[in-house]
């Protein structure tokens, strides 16, 4: 089977699994006091132009996750996404990052956006995919001092003859959520761990 029948195929079920419309915008409510603890959306910015926005309440202090989401030599020991980031870890350093997609690990590089104990990221044109440009950002915002949201946004723009930025959003959602969901579990184990 030829790679471009494999993505179509690939893309196809996560329109199924994430739902085919427009604006895709999701509030998951996950506990007992009916507090939102994840957000999930799909927006549409323009023609060939679409954002994704993620976000988890994780129950510990902004330090700790900064701490944990920065700490990518064990990046790979939680993560089943996201498995690397290596290189100049500065504000427009050079970067590899290494994912695992679709049970294959891939190596990126990209320009590093960086700011302390804020956010961090690249925004580039996808190697893979010549024509589309994305801004993909890991932030944190202090909620107070025991809760933190953790942020993970990403920007598509452009044209690619492969696949369009709302498929390309919606084909990625799901990998954003499982690091998200990943994150929040390792930073409180962490924490729980260092009460004992």
């Amino acid at each position: 089977m030829d790679k471009k029948i494999t993505l179509i195929i690939i893309v196809a079920f996560n329109l199924l699994a994430i739902a085919c419309t427009k604006g895709f915008d999701k509030e998951k409510v996950v506990n007992k006091t009916e507090k939102v603890i994840e957000n999930i959306k799909i927006l549409e910015l323009g023609t060939n132009n679409h954002s994704i926005y993620t976000s988890i309440v994780i129950n510990a202090p902004s330090n700790q996750v900064w701490e944990v989401m920065t700490d990518f030599n064990n990046m790979p020991n939680w993560s089943s996404t996201l498995k690397k980031i290596s290189g100049n870890l500065i504000n427009e350093g050079k970067v590899d990052v290494t994912y695992s997609i679709d049970e294959k690990v891939r190596i990126i590089p990209h320009n590093f956006i960086y700011s302390e104990n804020e956010y961090y990221g690249w925004s580039d044109t996808i190697q893979v995919l010549p024509g589309i440009i994305d801004r993909h950002l890991f932030r944190i915002e202090s909620i107070d001092s025991i809760n933190t949201k953790f942020i993970q946004s990403d920007e598509f723009k452009g044209q690619n003859q492969n696949i369009g930025t709302v498929n390309l959003a919606r084909y990625v959602l799901p990998s954003y959520l499982i690091f998200n969901r990943e994150l929040k579990k390792e930073v409180e184990s962490r924490l729980e761990n260092s009460k004992k």
